[in-house]
């Protein structure tokens, strides 16, 4: 739900570490920072989707008690990958990156399918680094980086023969900046 930019996300956690975040004023989740998180580092909520949520927190197999946190994010200072001036940005990043690393004689990252049992799931190095350098690009010439990148993401398999819509296909949000995280509050039910 998208309403006057902003939008309802919802996080997959430890319960502890939900209810942590929802009895203080002043915690916020930690983002994460894995050099594959294909938006980039950030605090990453799975847009309208509850379910997703706890899904991903079930499967994790770090996660003993699963549990779901929802959040209200103004979006305003967000690169949405949905927008063609973001589409653009991150096509400059890429060709600066590759000329970057190519000068220092480093190869690009690149995605990998990550585990043999879990085909889908892609570490997606590349993309990160190009979303990184997006920001880096923008600090360097005196503008601030992006409080959250957004993105829709086609995952899982086709629906049914010949489908371009995938049975796990979502939207994320990755929050860079907390100050965009408005509120959080606690789902009626994420099942």
């Amino acid at each position: 739900m998208k309403l006057l930019n902003v939008v309802v996300g919802y996080h997959g956690c430890p319960r502890y570490v939900g209810e942590k975040v929802l009895l203080s004023e002043h915690e916020h989740l930690l983002p994460s920072a894995n050099p594959w998180d294909w938006l980039g580092g950030g605090v990453y909520f799975w847009e309208d989707n509850p379910q997703r949520a706890l899904e991903w927190a079930k499967k994790n197999k770090q996660i003993s008690d699963p549990f779901v946190i929802g959040a209200m994010i103004r979006t305003e200072d967000c690169l949405d990958l949905t927008e063609v001036k973001s589409i653009d940005l991150l096509k400059y990043s890429y060709n600066s990156l590759k000329q970057r690393l190519d000068k220092a004689g480093t190869p690009l990252p690149e995605n990998k399918p990550f585990g043999e049992d879990d085909k889908d799931e892609v570490r997606r190095y590349l993309d990160c680094a190009v979303i990184e350098n997006a920001h880096e690009t923008l600090k360097e010439s005196g503008q601030p980086p992006y409080a959250s990148v957004r993105g829709i993401f086609s995952e899982g398999l086709p629906i049914f023969s010949g489908a371009e819509i995938h049975s796990m296909s979502h939207a994320q949000i990755a929050v860079r900046d907390t100050r965009s995280i408005l509120a959080y509050f606690r789902p009626r039910s994420a099942e």
